[in-house]
């Protein structure tokens, strides 16, 4: 009983001391980037939309964009004129 008690403390102690460390990292800066997929439950992963996020090193500096769509384009239009007929 008094391993088991003592394996559990020690199992607790690295559970927060993991949290402790983490939460410091993410406090000083090293936080995940902030990403413009979202998971989807049907496709796997798909863009947001209206999502707006850079990226920058000393190489380039970049802003991705995506529009109502979560596509990486300009806005476009969905809806079809009247009397215009499309072909695929």
């Amino acid at each position: 009983m008094r391993a088991l008690n003592v394996l559990l403390s020690v199992l607790i102690s690295l559970v927060m001391g993991c949290a402790v460390l983490e939460g410091g990292l993410r406090l000083i800066g090293f936080a995940p980037p902030e990403s413009i997929t979202q998971f989807d439950s049907q496709f796997g992963w798909k863009k947001r939309a209206n999502a707006s996020v850079r990226r920058s090193t000393r190489e380039f500096d970049i802003e991705l964009r995506t529009n109502s769509l979560g596509l990486r384009d300009d806005e476009l239009e969905t809806e079809k004129p009247a009397g215009e007929h499309r072909v695929l």
